[in-house]
């Protein structure tokens, strides 16, 4: 038995890398936006703030995992590549930060 891609896979990819962008958009505005303060931050400024980027990170990673995952599932392998690339190098931008 052959697995062969779905015929919609080319559409799909592009538009599941548009919304990848624009949710990967939205968690890094979160991720900048969390370590904002006004005058010096204190201890539990400086906790907070690398509790809500951890929570970034955390999310990013199931987002991309099982966003892959769903895409594989469902045999659409250029949309998986799409998701992988998009939301991975975003969870490798927001490690090295």
């Amino acid at each position: 038995m052959k697995r062969e891609p779905r015929p919609a896979d080319g559409p799909t990819a592009v538009a599941v890398g548009i919304v990848d962008l624009v949710v990967v958009a939205m968690l890094a505005t979160a991720y900048v936006l969390s370590g904002l303060t006004i005058g010096a931050p204190d201890a539990r400024e400086l906790h907070d703030t690398e509790v809500y980027r951890h929570t970034v990170v955390v999310v990013t990673a199931v987002f991309a995992g099982a966003g892959g995952a769903v895409a594989a599932l469902f045999r659409f392998h250029r949309t998986s590549v799409t998701h992988l690339v998009v939301t991975g190098l975003a969870l490798l931008a927001f490690v090295a930060l």
